[in-house]
């Protein structure tokens, strides 16, 4: 497995907490052990998306680049002398 997806699912986990925060506090039913107060929810959310943002920008940093494969190198052909043909002299005897 490439180590960017590891740190891509990190940040969808982080993702997905603050966003289940979020919608719990909304909904009002955050059960008593989860968070103690309105100000510690909105730190762990606000924390766990920044986090998210942290590792999605660590799992962009170490992608493996796309290798382009060279492209061949020509062969080289040995030079093959042409027959040349002699040239007749212009004089006739």
């Amino acid at each position: 497995m490439r180590p960017d997806y590891g740190l891509y699912i990190i940040a969808l986990t982080c993702f997905f907490l603050a966003f289940l925060i979020f919608f719990m506090n909304y909904a009002q039913k955050t059960p008593a052990y989860i968070t103690s107060g309105e100000v510690t929810d909105l730190v762990i959310m606000m924390f766990s998306a920044i986090l998210g943002i942290v590792f999605i920008g660590l799992g962009y940093v170490v992608r493996p680049e796309k290798v382009t494969p060279l492209p061949p190198k020509p062969v080289i052909a040995e030079s093959r002398k042409k027959a040349v043909k002699k040239r007749r002299s212009g004089k006739k005897t």
